[in-house]
């Protein structure tokens, strides 16, 4: 990123949201979380589209405010599913996402890919 910074300084870089969701599954999969609670969560960052159905993820922020405000939301219910699933004293995934969230609203929130003329916004689940 230091390269791009250099020479295309005014430019929108946006951040592979493949590789990032992968990276949000191999975290999943480090405490044990698969299948439809490994789903739960990826939909919470995500969101997800079913037929014409459309569910918001705090990455469909359209800008930084918004996604602070959603992160705050998802904040109680993805704290509240983890301790179901992992019975642990301190939850680890919102402190994990949370410690990305500078990242993630500088170079993949909905605001930012619809800036850089980003065609295809929403990938469909099922």
């Amino acid at each position: 990123m230091k390269t791009l910074d250099t020479y295309l300084r005014n430019s929108i870089k946006l951040r592979c949201l493949g590789h990032f969701r992968q990276n949000i599954k191999d975290e999943l999969k480090k405490l044990g979380i698969r299948g439809t609670q490994e789903n739960y969560f990826l939909d919470m960052s995500f969101g997800s589209v079913c037929g014409d159905v459309r569910v918001e993820g705090i990455l469909d922020a359209n800008d930084e405010e918004e996604f602070d405000n959603l992160l705050i939301v998802c904040k109680r219910e993805m704290t509240k599913r983890e301790l179901e699933v992992r019975p642990v004293t301190q939850p680890f995934l919102y402190n994990w996402i949370l410690k990305h969230a500078e990242l993630m609203k500088k170079s993949m929130i909905l605001g930012v890919r619809r800036a850089a003329g980003w065609r295809q916004l929403h990938i469909k689940r099922c």
